[in-house]
């Protein structure tokens, strides 16, 4: 392997936004070669942030409240997390959402959550912000009722459906998440007093959503 020239180090540092192509091409090496120095530099290319258009802010104020996180970010093309971190910096998660359940709707609802329900936390090391509320059931007609109390301000695409197909004789399983910590925080809350199983893990929950501002 051809050493590293104390020249060919400074013009790597300087110039660490060209792609790895662009740089083992100007510098006679190989891509591999390329990489393997940055990692050993623990230099890491690093991405110019999308600029927000006008009409991009206008759509997200105009549609935040009515979709999904996720669907506001496929329409516009941009991340999860993208969508979400201007969110933030508009002050539109600043609104507060008024649950619309009952006090028996919600000893129900968290009746269900506490058997068929599921609450997922970011993996350790990661700075995902994503928290998600999952209930599964092979009832449908369940399942439609609970998509419509519970997404009631954000709505969900759809209730997803799935089959093992290594057990096709089994009922469909019918499934809907929450992940919008908007919604999810104060859904959690509201149920909180009728949690039993899932309760700490619910606390846990709202512990994360007031750490990262939400």
């Amino acid at each position: 392997m051809k050493p590293w020239q104390r020249e060919e180090i400074e013009f790597f540092k300087t110039n660490y936004r060209l792609t790895s192509k662009n740089l083992a091409k100007t510098l006679h090496r190989t891509v591999p070669a390329i990489q393997h120095k940055r990692s050993r530099l623990r230099i890491l290319k690093r991405s110019t942030p999308i600029p927000w258009p006008q009409e991009h802010d206008k759509y997200l104020v105009e549609n935040y409240g009515t979709s999904t996180i996720s669907d506001i970010a496929r329409n516009l093309k941009r991340s999860w997390g993208s969508v979400q971190a201007r969110i933030k910096r508009l002050k539109l998660n600043l609104q507060p959402v008024k649950i619309e359940l009952t006090e028996t709707e919600l000893a129900y609802i968290a009746g269900i959550i506490d058997g068929e329900g599921c609450i997922y936390f970011p993996k350790p090391k990661r700075t995902s912000l994503r928290i998600s509320l999952q209930i599964s059931n092979t009832d449908k007609n369940l399942m439609d009722w609970l998509h419509t109390k519970l997404y009631f301000r954000r709505r969900s695409r759809k209730v997803y459906e799935f089959n093992n197909p290594h057990y096709p004789k089994n009922k469909m399983i019918y499934s809907i998440a929450i992940q919008d910590p908007l919604q999810l925080k104060p859904l959690l809350t509201a149920l909180l007093p009728y949690l039993i199983v899932k309760k700490q893990k619910a606390i846990k929950a709202l512990k994360i959503c007031v750490n990262r501002g939400f």
